[in-house]
């Protein structure tokens, strides 16, 4: 069965937004840190598609204290959805890159 196998990869968590509430910022990372299981979890980018509202210190302090780095990437121009995935894809350190949208919770 699938779910008694060991696997032994990482697993990086792209996330991109534009002019995205810091309250549901901070949901969506608060939901992955504590219902992921850190063996697994590389890494969370968070692509900042050249926003004009400045995500607050909250967030940012948040990500500097977790156990799980948490990159912050800010674009200068807006490159849209798909380009700005497609940066935090490339510059994911984990085997396995899974993409979420910014306003969500993870269950």
């Amino acid at each position: 069965d699938y779910l008694d196998r060991n696997y032994d990869v990482t697993v990086s968590i792209v996330i991109t937004f534009h002019n995205e509430l810091s309250v549901l910022l901070m949901r969506l990372l608060t939901t992955i840190v504590h219902r992921t299981n850190p063996k697994y979890l590389e890494e969370i980018v968070l692509i900042d598609d050249a926003s004009t509202l400045d995500i607050t210190e909250e967030v940012k302090t948040y990500a500097r204290e977790q156990r799980i780095p948490i990159r912050l990437i800010y674009n200068d121009i807006r490159l849209g959805v798909p380009n700005s995935r497609l940066k935090g894809i490339v510059a994911a350190k984990g085997e396995i890159v899974v993409v979420l949208d910014s306003h969500m919770e993870v269950n």
